[in-house]
């Protein structure tokens, strides 16, 4: 992570959110590798996007992917502009359920 996200990552842990990180960073990783495989990068980026997004270069669709989460770090998980908040928190896995 960089130095920004490294810190996002652990205000979010200290206002509660660890279980969320968590999740998070285990579907950045699956995404990651799904990614760095021709095979099954166009189908990831379609599965997130629909049709058309296998046409977009890896870094644009991370970037794309990135906008909900942007405004975590002054609303503490309480959503922004893409209105993901803490329902998220209502769609978690516990930790033995990690996407692997």
């Amino acid at each position: 992570m960089s130095v920004f996200w490294d810190r996002v990552y652990h205000g979010l842990n200290a206002v509660g959110l660890r279980n969320c990180t968590n999740d998070l960073v285990a579907a950045i990783k699956y995404i990651d590798d799904q990614l760095s495989r021709e095979n099954t990068a166009a189908t990831i980026k379609k599965q997130y996007l629909g049709d058309g997004a296998e046409n977009n270069s890896n870094g644009g669709f991370a970037y794309a992917l990135t906008f909900v989460y942007n405004s975590w770090q002054t609303t503490l998980g309480e959503g922004g502009g893409g209105k993901l908040g803490l329902s998220l928190q209502d769609w978690r896995s516990d930790d033995k359920d990690l996407i692997r």
